[in-house]
């Protein structure tokens, strides 16, 4: 098995890689949430090549399913089919909001063994047939790789419904105070817990001020740069 896309990777994207493959490892799925221009596509991709490899090892043959906006789609079918020429489908989220295509999902797709759902952040809202659609069916793959550079607008509840998607049950095995997702992201909203407790162990985010300073050089001028 070679691993094309991880050598193709920069080093501060590998550490994403390597990070995710750990999160994923003891919790089923991550969220990939570096700001916008660092990549997130590539360590996407990083995270699936790893994650389909090993599911292949363990006897698992299926596919990899990607989940994005339409207008997402075609970059995603030339990543996946034209430069690296994963075993993969790309269907569009826009799919997910017919009411019954959740049934739709599980009879096509039953056969992936890891699913990356660009573009997270429309799964914030729990009252969707979007949302509902995807939960019922994450159920089927080993691993889940959101991608989101905006994990959380009005409330700690976003994250919470994301989370959802691949931790199914409140109780928990990340090392918060109470162990329970549901009763600490509403201690976060009453203001006795601090979301990022939480968020330290499920998601990956950097700036790109944090990224320059840890892996940029430096030009003949004294600016810092990837």
């Amino acid at each position: 098995q070679s691993f094309d896309v991880y050598e193709d990777l920069y080093e501060f994207q590998k550490w994403a890689v390597n990070r995710g493959i750990r999160i994923v490892n003891q919790y089923g799925g991550v969220l990939v949430s570096d700001v916008v221009g660092m990549g997130k596509t590539f360590v996407g991709l990083g995270l699936l090549e790893h994650f389909h490899a090993r599911n292949r090892l363990r006897g698992q043959d299926g596919k990899m399913l990607i989940i994005c906006p339409k207008h997402l789609q075609p970059m995603w079918e030339r990543m996946v089919h034209d430069r690296y020429n994963f075993h993969a489908e790309v269907i569009s989220q826009g799919m997910l909001s017919k009411e019954e295509f959740g049934e739709v999902l599980l009879e096509r797709h039953d056969d992936a063994t890891v699913c990356l759902i660009d573009e997270a952040q429309h799964y914030r809202n729990y009252d969707s047939n979007r949302y509902h659609n995807l939960r019922d069916y994450l159920p089927v793959v080993n691993q889940t790789i959101l991608l989101t550079a905006t994990p959380y607008a009005k409330s700690a509840m976003d994250v919470y419904n994301q989370l959802k998607l691949f931790h199914i049950e409140d109780i928990t095995e990340i090392p918060i105070t109470p162990p329970n997702l549901r009763k600490f992201v509403d201690e976060v909203e009453d203001g006795d817990a601090d979301l990022s407790d939480l968020l330290s162990h499920v998601m990956i985010r950097r700036t790109r001020e944090d990224i320059i300073s840890q892996y940029g050089e430096t030009d003949d001028e004294g600016q810092q740069y990837l």
